[in-house]
């Protein structure tokens, strides 16, 4: 797995000393099936596991539906969190072998943080998952692949895996990573 985050610092002071930060989860404003074109899961569902991984890392969510009524009636006052996380791209990637026309499945995913006060990008999360970093191995004949493994990781490389496509750990992943850069 190879992350590149960007944080401005103000946000890296926050979120390593404030223990839980407040998100409200913005969705894009974008055709339902343009985020997720690659993906078994259904648009609403990454919102949803998005929600659940704050949570388990002791964050709070405001609901987006619920503050936009507060808003209209108290469009005076100062909002009732931290930041606005957006999902901006989640996906599988295929990675073609040349053996057999096998394809092994990585994943994409990037979250942008966004400062509601000053409207400023404080941070974008990536998670980008390639399989066989440290090799895998196929055994074959001419009509079919007989075996497959993922070989020992080999020093400093990242996890090695043959094939998982998108999956909910991205998201978790990537959450928990933000007290931690």
């Amino acid at each position: 797995m190879r992350q590149d985050h960007f944080y401005i610092p103000n946000f890296l002071n926050k979120s390593k000393n404030k223990h839980s930060m407040s998100f409200l989860i913005r969705k894009p404003q974008m055709e339902m099936n343009t985020l997720t074109s690659n993906i078994n899961f259904k648009n609403e569902n990454l919102y949803w596991i998005l929600e659940k991984a704050l949570i388990r890392e002791q964050h709070t969510v405001v609901d987006p539906s619920l503050y936009n009524d507060w808003k209209i009636k108290n469009s005076k006052r100062s909002p009732k969190f931290d930041f606005i996380l957006e999902i901006m791209e989640a996906s599988s990637l295929n990675f073609h072998t040349g053996i057999k026309n096998k394809i092994l499945k990585g994943s994409f995913l990037t979250i942008k943080i966004i400062n509601l006060i000053t409207t400023q990008t404080v941070g974008i999360l990536r998670n980008n998952r390639i399989p066989c970093t440290s090799g895998c191995e196929f055994k074959y004949t001419e009509c079919e692949i007989k075996s497959q493994i993922a070989l020992p990781i080999k020093a400093s490389y990242p996890k090695n895996f043959l094939s998982e496509g998108f999956s909910t750990n991205d998201i978790y992943e990537i959450v928990e990573l933000m007290r931690s850069p």
